[in-house]
């Protein structure tokens, strides 16, 4: 998980690097984005997969599995995950 975090993370930051010198369409970043998350969903395990709120209750979002190449993916927990991973990408791009 640590390698994917890792990967995701430096093509997100190149892109960004890349795009403060040459600008790059909106398209073009969340594409990446997208890429560099899925990438560290799917082939790193990065995700979110428990959903825990104040009161103590869990949410599993693993339970819904897809088969994908041979592999059984939870769908919601990917889903989430991008989702997570895309919005605070463009959070701390907004902050910036």
């Amino acid at each position: 998980a640590y390698w994917g975090a890792l990967l995701a993370s430096t093509v997100v930051f190149c892109v960004g690097l890349y795009d403060d010198v040459k600008r790059l369409s909106p398209w073009v970043k969340l594409v990446a984005q997208i890429t560099a998350a899925l990438v560290a969903i799917l082939f790193f395990g990065v995700g979110v997969e428990v959903i825990s709120n104040p009161l103590g209750q869990q949410f599993n979002l693993g339970s819904t599995l897809i088969e994908v190449g041979g592999y059984a993916v939870p769908i919601v927990s990917v889903m989430f995950s991008l989702f997570w991973m895309v919005g605070m990408t463009n959070t701390m791009n907004f902050l910036d």
